[in-house]
């Protein structure tokens, strides 16, 4: 249904040198579209300004006439200073490529931080060797019974402390800045350390 204006769009930019990327997103990108549906365009520009606004407007009225279709778009430079990082998010998650390249996105746009996830391997360790290295990551809980009360104390382990996340039986999620600290103390006790960057969306 919507082959040939997608095709008119690429011929329509394709030569435009101040074009970066236009990207086709919304429901004609998903396949959810019907024959009364507008096409949206993501389109990134090297610059901004009152002509090169005045050509892409031109060039979309053009083709919305040729074809009776509406066509929505949004005109970004590539700081996309002005751009919803949630929406930027949808863009890229569900967006199909026409021209150009995929935008390179600052980290910090998308709300991402540094985070590293450490896999770690204790096989080799002594039994008591290994529950002093799960305490430090995980503290210790201690129950006391007095007067029949009772008593929980608990120590926390450098997990809590940092505010990481076990993810599984001998991985966990650190934040960039101390992953290097607890890699150091796990390599300390004798484990097997690896060490993968990652980036986690800001909470």
């Amino acid at each position: 249904m919507f082959e040939d204006i997608i095709e008119e769009i690429k011929r329509a930019f394709k030569n435009k040198k101040f074009i970066e990327s236009i990207i086709l997103f919304g429901s004609v990108a998903r396949g959810e579209a019907n024959k009364n549906s507008d096409v949206d365009l993501f389109i990134v520009v090297a610059f901004q300004g009152r002509r090169i606004e005045n050509l892409i407007s031109q060039a979309v009225l053009n083709l919305e006439k040729k074809h009776n279709i509406n066509i929505q778009y949004i005109l970004t430079d590539a700081t996309f200073k002005k751009i919803n990082k949630q929406f930027l998010d949808t863009v890229l998650r569900e967006g199909i490529l026409l021209l150009g390249r995929m935008p390179e996105i600052p980290i910090q746009k998308l709300g991402l931080e540094p985070y590293s996830l450490i896999k770690y391997d204790l096989s080799q360790l002594p039994q008591a060797e290994k529950m002093k290295v799960r305490r430090m990551l995980f503290g210790k809980e201690t129950k006391k019974t007095y007067k029949k009360k009772v008593y929980v104390s608990k120590r926390k382990g450098l997990i809590d402390e940092t505010r990481g996340l076990r993810t599984g039986i001998a991985s966990i999620l650190i934040p960039e800045k101390d992953a290097r600290k607890i890699a150091r103390e796990l390599r300390s006790h004798g484990a097997k350390v690896r060490i993968i960057p990652a980036w986690l969306q800001r909470i």
